[in-house]
């Protein structure tokens, strides 16, 4: 008895702990697909960085009612979304950078019960609207 509750409980562990980590990692690669399309669709349409960051969270150029504090999929909202214009506007070296940072992350872990912070997210694409408007 004593035996089985001790693999039991280690195994139950073991378990959560993995379905733990493939839901941090789900929402990682969530993410980067996120600022992936985020950047390319700011590369070739003209730049605004509202409608990228409500891009990159509801997959539209505006916030659903208009209303940019509702969460996305997985609780994505534009305030942890950045989107920086690297280089000169119209020249070769004209980039965008989208970025998804300080997303909280709650575990679900025995013993290990906490809140963390997920790593920096990063895409950048060169621009190749050139100021073109849709």
């Amino acid at each position: 008895m004593v035996e089985s509750a001790l693999i039991l409980l280690t195994f139950v562990s073991m378990v959560l702990f993995i379905l733990d980590m493939s839901r941090i990692l789900l929402f990682e690669q969530y993410f980067a697909e996120r600022v992936r399309s985020g950047a390319r669709a700011a590369a070739v349409n003209a730049y605004d960085t509202a409608a990228i960051k409500n891009f990159v969270c509801y997959n539209s150029r505006s916030a659903p009612g208009g209303n940019t504090s509702t969460p996305g999929l997985f609780g994505l909202t534009p305030a942890y979304v950045t989107v920086q214009r690297l280089g000169t506007a119209g020249k070769w070296d004209d980039r965008i950078r989208v970025t998804i940072q300080n997303y909280p992350v709650t575990t679900m872990m025995p013993y290990f019960t906490g809140s963390m912070r997920l790593p920096r997210v990063t895409a950048t694409f060169p621009v190749a609207s050139l100021g073109a408007a849709n």
